[in-house]
């Protein structure tokens, strides 16, 4: 596993760009940027390209940042990490993925856990398997580090949120929970998927 700079997808950041505009205007976008490092607001205050790769940790910072100008207290992160997951999900899905998705079952979605991944994420792994009929173990394998890989909101929050709506597309209506975490001591996040 690398190291070094872990990259994630533009359409993260393109995506959360909107999603907080949406709920909050675009002055909000500009009050969370500001309040980032000065190398991440020149990258933020730019255009990212969706299909392009860029350094995870801005992304990382990003949330963290949402979570702090909206005054989200710790037992609000939940909900407003999983709401980012959720509408990026919703718009990063075009219409052809949305349909493949519904002609599906969960188990064919979660059988391609690691190649969703890779539609973000450059660094770490992602898998999962069947427990028993209609529960599931995902997991993700990522290295640690604000720079090096996914941080603790996308993976505690947003693989659920993310995962939940992926899932809902197929026609379930899933469970999803966090139940091992690589930033508790875990060697790697696990989660627990029930329909």
């Amino acid at each position: 596993m690398s190291v070094g700079v872990g990259n994630g997808k533009g359409a993260l950041l393109v995506n959360l760009r909107a999603f907080v505009e949406k709920q909050h205007g675009a002055d909000a976008w500009d009050k969370l940027v500001l309040v980032m490092p000065e190398a991440d607001q020149k990258m933020l205050t730019g255009l990212p390209l969706a299909s392009g790769w860029y350094p995870v940790g801005p992304w990382n910072r990003a949330l963290r940042a949402y979570v702090a100008t909206q005054r989200i207290a710790s037992t609000g992160e939940s909900a407003a990490i999983i709401a980012i997951a959720r509408y990026i999900a919703d718009r990063d899905l075009n219409t052809f993925f949305k349909v493949l998705l519904r002609a599906r079952s969960p188990e064919f979605i979660l059988a391609r856990s690691g190649s969703l991944w890779e539609r973000y994420f450059d660094v770490g792994k992602a898998g999962a398997e069947e427990v028993e009929k209609r529960a599931w173990r995902a997991w993700v394998d990522a290295p640690q580090g604000e720079d090096k890989g996914p941080g603790v909101l996308t993976c505690r929050y947003g693989v659920v949120g993310w995962l939940t709506r992926a899932l809902e597309l197929s026609g379930v209506k899933p469970k999803i929970s966090e139940t091992h975490c690589r930033y508790r001591g875990a060697p790697r996040c696990e989660y627990g998927v029930k329909w």
